[in-house]
């Protein structure tokens, strides 16, 4: 808590030199692109894949500390993201090794996404002041003209405020990754048992979660799995209808190379440019193993099914 508090402060102090450092927006400033879905279903495998092929700016682990100074870190930055790397296509839950890779940078948005007590990390589309957000706006035009590339976000809070985001930048890009539920929220449970308090909430806080914590862990991870991504599909219909791309997580280790490229087509006309070279393997390990026992793995499935049912009516 002392870090936390000392970190918002320093970053507190910081935006106010950063404004200085800010770049000049210019008209043709591509759109920032988003990838967002539930916890544990392959999007940072889908991050290291487009870091990877195309030419993207990105935050690095960097920012999650400093993220009261976006242009000054972003002008720091940027040369060194501009090297050829060996492609990492490797991580642990979530995070990606190397001081220049790829983060999720989830501090920077909660300066204008902070989590509430009663909807979680939700924050409601309908009715907003796009003026609260103009700085926000005007962060990321910034950041993109700095870095000279399209910029490059993922974080899965982003996943809650995906109908803001589209409203806040009506030209941007979102891709959603999906994965059968089932194994998503084997890898969320497994995910809370390594914790030292398997109780504590690990990572999305849907707006309902509240009532969720007196459920058993099992019943906790599959209603936060089912009703992450339904709230983030509903949002995406509504506010970026012809602006999202749905992926899975199963093609995307079965026949990445196929799914960069129609990647590559979707983001082209709006200005995304791509490596010459195939910098992404051929398929990736895809795991289906089960670890849970079978009682487990049937209650699971069984309240799969009636939350399916139940929508459905």
């Amino acid at each position: 808590m002392i870090l936390k508090d000392g970190l918002i402060k320093v970053n507190k102090a910081v935006a106010c030199i950063d404004r200085f450092f800010m770049a000049e927006v210019k008209e043709d400033t591509p759109p920032p692109l988003f990838i967002i879905g539930v916890p544990r279903s392959g999007t940072t495998l889908t991050y290291q894949m487009i870091t990877q092929q195309l030419q993207v700016g990105y935050f690095t682990a960097v920012m999650g500390y400093l993220y009261g100074m976006p242009n000054i870190i972003a002008r720091l930055i940027r040369p060194f993201l501009d090297r050829e790397t060996p492609p990492i296509f490797e991580s642990h839950y979530g995070k990606i090794k190397g001081f220049f890779s790829p983060s999720e940078h989830a501090n920077y948005w909660f300066q204008w996404f902070p989590s509430n007590s009663n909807l979680g990390h939700y924050v409601e589309p309908d009715e907003i002041n796009l003026q609260d957000y103009y700085s926000l706006k005007k962060s990321i035009q910034s950041i993109t003209v700095i870095m000279q590339k399209p910029m490059l976000f993922k974080s899965l809070y982003l996943g809650m405020t995906a109908g803001i985001l589209a409203q806040i930048f009506p030209e941007a890009r979102f891709i959603c990754v999906r994965r059968d539920h089932f194994m998503t929220c084997q890898s969320l449970l497994l995910a809370r048992y390594k914790q030292n308090n398997p109780q504590k909430w690990w990572s999305i806080k849907p707006p309902y979660y509240k009532s969720l914590l007196s459920f058993p862990i099992w019943k906790q991870v599959t209603e936060q799995v089912f009703y992450t991504e339904k709230i983030i599909l509903r949002d995406l219909k509504q506010y970026a209808p012809e602006r999202y791309l749905e992926l899975y997580y199963e093609d995307i280790c079965k026949k990445p190379q196929e799914i960069i490229r129609n990647i590559i087509d979707w983001l082209e006309p709006i200005g995304y440019q791509a490596c010459k070279d195939m910098r992404i393997p051929k398929k990736f390990t895809l795991s289906q193993k089960i670890f849970l026992d079978e009682i487990m793995v049937l209650r699971i499935m069984d309240h799969l099914e009636i939350l399916k049912q139940r929508e459905s009516f």
